[in-house]
């Protein structure tokens, strides 16, 4: 619900040196800034956010990496938590590590689908810029439910539903 950080960092936990800034922003006027200096590290992550079990979550962030302080792995990381109804960790930890080797100098969006398990009934997104030396601005968090699209009672999957490939297969 604040995926910009517009509103500062309502329903984010920032830690260590995760912090709000207006240094950049992909979109508005804020982002969460983390500098690791090699021996430390930034970490935010959401409040929990209400799903369904057994559902495919497209999780989207853009990224935008400063400097890498050894040149090639930025050390940025998603997580995402699962919950049960008790609110008890069901699953957990690195999802995604597109953000090792994102480009320096440019935002850059960064996606992946999640399938929550069994039983889950909330997700925690969690971000890290971990140990090693650089700077790293995050902003444009977003959360979407993938719906399958379907050709009829059959439940046919359609080719090109998403119109990628212009009007190719449909009349």
């Amino acid at each position: 619900n604040n995926g910009g950080f517009e509103n500062g960092t309502t329903g984010w936990s920032p830690s260590g040196t995760a912090k709000l800034t207006s240094e950049k922003a992909s979109e508005g006027n804020q982002s969460i800034k983390m500098t690791c200096d090699g021996s430390n590290q930034g970490y935010i992550e959401s409040n929990q956010i209400d799903v369904e079990a057994e559902k495919t979550y497209k999780v989207s962030y853009k990224l935008y990496i400063e400097d890498q302080g050894d040149g090639n792995d930025a050390q940025c990381y998603a997580l995402v938590y699962a919950f049960d109804a008790s609110g008890n960790v069901i699953s957990g930890g690195v999802i995604d590590e597109s953000g090792r080797w994102a480009s320096t100098g440019a935002w850059e969006t960064i996606s992946f689908d999640y399938k929550t398990p069994t039983g889950a009934k909330s997700i925690r997104i969690d971000f890290m810029h971990n140990a090693v030396a650089g700077t790293s601005y995050w902003d444009d968090v977003q959360i979407t439910l993938e719906e399958a699209v379907y050709a009829d009672v059959k439940k046919e999957y359609l080719n090109n539903g998403g119109f990628e490939n212009g009007t190719t297969g449909w009349s």
